[in-house]
């Protein structure tokens, strides 16, 4: 029995089936390596699609960044632009001591022009103001003879339509005197 099981166990038949075990052991290891590696390559794949898709993203933020940087520093040149006219126009209409030497006898023009010039917008700012005074007491005086005819509803809407034309004509007046009014003339 020994010498029959040596024979069987040195045999090409025995040997060819190791090796066709060892060939498929083999096989089965390469397919499962490839595996690993598509595996891999198909994860390499899909995070460097993500980060294509997180360069765009920052991409965006930075151009829209810029955008606004942009739009942002246009508008101050724009705004530095418009107040150095306003300079520039403001320092041609000043008389100066050499304007005043070579006008000669028109002279005392220049000076009326520059005082009326100087003093126009308060005086015209003063009439308005106290017009707009009498105008509300007579508005308030006409309001109070018929307020008890009124419903709640009229007097809560008289009440708005007066507090509008109040303060509309304080913004009037306060954005000449402290916004648009220029260097103090």
């Amino acid at each position: 029995m020994i010498t029959a099981l040596i024979s069987l166990l040195g045999s090409s038949a025995f040997g060819s089936i190791i090796g066709g075990f060892f060939a498929f052991l083999n096989k089965k290891t390469d397919i499962d390596m490839k595996k690993l590696d598509l595996a891999h390559e198909q994860a390499r794949w899909g995070h460097d699609a993500l980060m294509r898709d997180k360069d765009l993203e920052y991409a965006k933020t930075e151009a829209a960044g810029r955008k606004e940087v942009a739009i942002v520093e246009g508008e101050a040149s724009i705004e530095t632009a418009r107040m150095v006219a306003i300079g520039q126009s403001q320092e041609a209409d000043r008389l100066d001591a050499e304007v005043l030497k070579q006008a000669g006898k028109w002279k005392g023009w220049l000076v009326l022009g520059g005082a009326a010039r100087t003093w126009i917008r308060p005086a015209l700012t003063v009439v308005l103001a106290g017009a707009a005074i009498y105008l509300n007491g007579v508005l308030i005086a006409r309001l109070t003879e018929g307020w008890d005819l009124m419903t709640s509803e009229q007097q809560y809407d008289a009440g708005m339509q007066a507090f509008a034309w109040i303060t509309g004509q304080a913004s009037a007046a306060l954005g000449y005197w402290f916004v648009s009014r220029g260097n103090g003339k």
